[in-house]
């Protein structure tokens, strides 16, 4: 079985599961692999619209510098907590403020920016350390479903484009079966579906897997999101993916990679208005509309300028 390896620092030319990749690194600096690499959150932004991913690519000269996000700032510093059981001090600066109205509060808060540190409210430890004692009692994590080592990059070269894979699963799990954790408003069945739509957590999930079997030579069997809501009691959910939106994933996952060697190699970034589609009125729309009756596109003949205006 192939192992983890320490990153060299150099860039990378052969598939293989590599720790003390910084995550800035990982998902910004243009130069990790000897060819462009992709993961995950490039590939989901290349499906949706291929110039959204090139404002804010590591291979655009001219990129724009992703604007920070509160919600996505607490989520890893649970990660962080839940899964290594600390809060890294050279990534975090816990504010004694409560807002940052003051001159004070405005100096204090700059200077944690200039060193590149996530700014978190003390508020929010203390929301992360109730959800910590809650989720350890959970009958997976008991089991040892966060077992494993962390921090892990998951990199390999595509047979098809040439171009580099990432994926950097939340834990390297143990036995064959891929957990990630997420936090969130409502873990409920219905509403970590609606998740999985809206943040296409299939594609992720589906890449990591592949991401196994190229570097570490082992099939993963059964992947799960294990979901803790982040108001209290700090409810915990975990639910499988079903076989068929794995095989979704994969899909997408290819679709997105060959959208990206197309689009890298000819140097033009599509937007939404490029794929000619149409606008169409989903069926209730047309019913409430004509009842049985099959619409008359004919109407819109009729219309005067007055009528739309």
């Amino acid at each position: 079985m192939t192992e983890v390896q320490k990153w060299d620092g150099k860039p990378i030319s052969k598939a293989g599961a590599y720790s003390g990749i910084p995550m800035e690194v990982y998902h910004r600096d243009p130069n990790l692999c000897v060819r462009p690499s992709i993961s995950s959150t490039g590939l989901k932004q290349i499906l949706e619209c291929p110039q959204k991913y090139w404002a804010f690519s590591p291979y655009n000269p001219d990129r724009i510098e992703s604007p920070s996000n509160s919600a996505f700032d607490f989520g890893r510093a649970a990660h962080s907590v839940i899964l290594e059981g600390r809060l890294p001090r050279r990534e975090y600066a816990v504010s004694p403020y409560t807002d940052f109205r003051t001159k004070a509060a405005q100096e204090w808060k700059a200077k944690a920016e200039r060193l590149g540190l996530t700014i978190l409210k003390a508020e929010d430890l203390r929301t992360i350390a109730a959800m910590y004692q809650q989720i350890a009692r959970h009958p997976i994590v008991e089991a040892g479903g966060l077992d494993g080592e962390v921090e892990v990059s998951l990199i390999w070269p595509d047979p098809v484009t040439g171009y580099f894979f990432k994926a950097r699963p939340d834990v390297l799990p143990m036995g064959d079966m891929i957990i990630n954790y997420k936090t969130c408003a409502d873990a409920s069945l219905r509403a970590v579906a609606q998740s999985v739509i809206k943040y296409r957590y299939d594609i992720s999930e589906s890449l990591a897997a592949m991401g196994m079997a190229a570097t570490l030579k082992r099939q993963v069997t059964n992947v799960a999101l294990l979901s803790q809501e982040k108001s209290p009691p700090y409810v915990v959910s975990c639910f499988e993916f079903a076989d068929e939106y794995l095989a979704v994933g994969t899909q997408m996952v290819r679709e997105a990679m060959d959208t990206f060697a197309r689009c890298m190699e000819s140097g033009e970034w599509p937007s939404f208005s490029d794929d000619n589609s149409t606008i169409v009125p989903p069926s209730f729309i047309v019913s409430r509309a004509f009842g049985n009756a099959k619409a008359d596109i004919g109407v819109l003949d009729d219309l005067t300028t007055e009528d739309v205006e």
